[in-house]
């Protein structure tokens, strides 16, 4: 007997092609995980290859072939004085050794800051409650939480909040390794946004809250991602869980069996997915609203 293929069964599996399916991490998994490890590494330069890799990128630029080109026709020179062709090659030696020890000590400040974020104290979801671990042993699937005032660990999505305002910063250690958008450089053309004088953005009035004025404060000088993202930023209390009770969230958090998110693209501004629960609601709809860069800070107001 031939199976009968209904079109609103191809409708669903491909729109089940569309999504990959996450599932929720409790704790920090023995086995290695599919995806790659939270483990910052943004050095630059490393220490072993520093002198090969800083003559190969600062010779990139024509103007250091154009003070090789000045070197070798002065020693070429038929001029009797060898201590003027001297010179020029001693200068460019002062000049590459400058830039060697500043990309040096640039290497040593990152692999401080990277060593920093990976050993940073993190608190994973295990079932029945948190657990303390490393930055660098989160994998894609945890659930954590973080404290007042506490580096965000990894990019992640705020599943509820305690308080009603909340402030987010950027740490400036973390964010230097990642891509600079300079607050002068992006347009803001929608309501809602005002400039404070300490370069923040403030939100007034943001839907789905109380009738109080709340806002929500995000450093612009350093954010990775693109324009689109940061414009359209929000860090408000979610529409996920609105409860601030412990035992109303670990209940819920204790429900979730996993996340279905859209296919990856170049783009954190296009992210949605779904967190599946046992029992009702059956689904929940994240999207990127609560969207929190990895290396910020997120207080809650006096």
């Amino acid at each position: 007997m031939k199976a009968k293929l209904s079109l609103s069964s191809v409708i669903k599996s491909e729109k089940a092609k569309n999504y990959r399916l996450v599932n929720i991490q409790y704790g920090i998994p023995a086995r290695t995980s599919i995806y790659k490890s939270n483990r910052v590494y943004s050095k630059q330069y490393a220490f072993l290859y520093l002198v090969p890799k800083t003559l190969f990128h600062e010779f990139q630029n024509i103007s250091y072939f154009w003070f090789a080109f000045v070197v070798v026709l002065d020693f070429l020179s038929n001029d009797e004085a060898e201590s003027w062709k001297m010179y020029p090659i001693v200068s460019f030696i002062i000049l590459m050794v400058i830039i060697m020890i500043s990309n040096f000590f640039r290497a040593l400040w990152r692999h401080k800051a990277n060593k920093m974020h990976n050993n940073l104290e993190a608190h994973v979801w295990e079932k029945t409650s948190f657990k303390n671990c490393k930055s660098e042993s989160l994998v894609v699937g945890n659930v954590i939480l973080v404290m007042d005032k506490e580096i965000v660990p990894a990019d992640i999505i705020l599943l509820s909040c305690r308080g009603k305002d909340t402030d987010m910063y950027a740490n400036d250690e973390i964010f230097s390794n990642r891509e600079d958008l300079n607050q002068d450089e992006i347009e803001f053309n929608f309501p809602q946004v005002k400039i404070r004088s300490d370069n923040t953005i403030r939100q007034g009035n943001l839907p789905n809250q109380s009738n109080k004025s709340q806002y929500a404060y995000l450093n612009m000088k350093k954010v990775l991602g693109n324009r689109e993202l940061v414009v359209k930023k929000n860090i408000k209390n979610t529409e996920f869980i609105k409860e601030t009770d412990p035992e109303i969230i670990n209940g819920a958090l204790k429900r979730m069996e996993s996340i279905k998110v859209v296919a990856p693209s170049k783009s954190f501004s296009s992210f949605k997915g779904k967190i599946k629960f046992k029992g009702n609601p059956k689904a929940c709809i994240v999207e990127n609203d609560n969207f929190i860069i990895g290396g910020s800070k997120v207080a809650l107001q006096p």
